[in-house]
């Protein structure tokens, strides 16, 4: 007898408990640095400066959490995980924006001569 595989409808656990942390920091753009497993789970330590913050490289200053509702979406990735990890890395590319949103960056960079990737930046 096969088992069916199933998926979840949504991706809420991701969100719940230490992935929520861990999804607001990464999109905050904190320097992910040492990952190690233990007895007691995961530990994810991040870059620091010498001072002891934490280093960022890139992200958003304040990101919010959002529900989408059903309909397009475009996702952006970076080219250094492409060239780094290959075309499936892609799929982990964590800026999402609306189909609106979307033709409007790609409007505004044809009337200025201008890559898509540069507009959207």
């Amino acid at each position: 007898m096969t088992k069916e595989k199933t998926r979840p409808d949504n991706n809420d656990h991701c969100f719940t408990g230490v992935g929520r942390e861990f999804w607001l920091r990464e999109a905050r753009g904190l320097n992910r640095g040492k990952i190690t497993q233990g007895p007691d789970g995961t530990r994810i330590d991040y870059v620091t400066d010498s001072d002891g913050g934490a280093l960022q490289n890139g992200g958003m200053f304040q990101p919010q959490e959002t529900r989408m509702g059903p309909g397009r979406y475009f996702r952006f990735f970076g080219t250094i995980n492409h060239n780094r990890y290959g075309a499936e890395s892609c799929m982990a590319g964590g800026w999402w924006i609306e189909a609106n949103t979307y033709f409007q960056i790609k409007s505004w960079a044809m009337s200025h001569d201008m890559s898509l990737a540069k507009a959207a930046q």
